[in-house]
């Protein structure tokens, strides 16, 4: 099996492109996204008390708690649709009787977003370390200390 990309942000840490300025270039054309989520859709928002009000807030919910579990992962404006996507499928997901496919396409989803087990291995998070933390460790390993203080 084949490894995963890794992101051209990730690959500038490391300095990959000072070794191999070929794969740089390769990548320069890629769009960057700065734009943050954003607020919910507006069909999410409950307003009066029409028809469809107690599934508006059941979506509104399953927006705010996705929100939430995404602190450590950095979801942007390119990753609304999904994210959208997902909050729909969580409200689904929640309903009685709610049909495995149901629960088989959330798990996707929350894979792709980095939000199962198994995939937060794979996303990278907002709260990466630096090449100076990470080179901190490697001295520290090399000199066989930990950082800890001895008893």
């Amino acid at each position: 099996m084949g490894r995963h990309r890794k992101s051209t942000a990730e690959l500038e840490r490391k300095g990959a492109f000072n070794h191999d300025p070929a794969r740089g270039q390769a990548r320069s054309l890629e769009p960057v996204v700065t734009g943050p989520l954003g607020p919910p859709p507006p069909d999410f928002v409950p307003e009066g008390t029409e028809l469809g009000y107690r599934n508006k807030a059941k979506l509104l919910q399953a927006w705010r708690d996705l929100e939430a579990a995404t602190k450590e992962v950095l979801v942007t404006s390119a990753d609304r649709l999904h994210f959208e996507t997902t909050a729909r499928l969580l409200a689904q997901s929640r309903e009685p009787g709610a049909p495995t496919s149901v629960f088989s396409q959330l798990n996707r989803y929350l894979s792709q977003l980095g939000l199962n087990p198994a995939s937060r291995s794979l996303v990278n998070g907002v709260g990466v370390k630096t090449t100076e933390q990470e080179e901190d460790e490697w001295k520290q390993a090399a000199d066989g200390s930990t950082g800890l203080p001895v008893q």
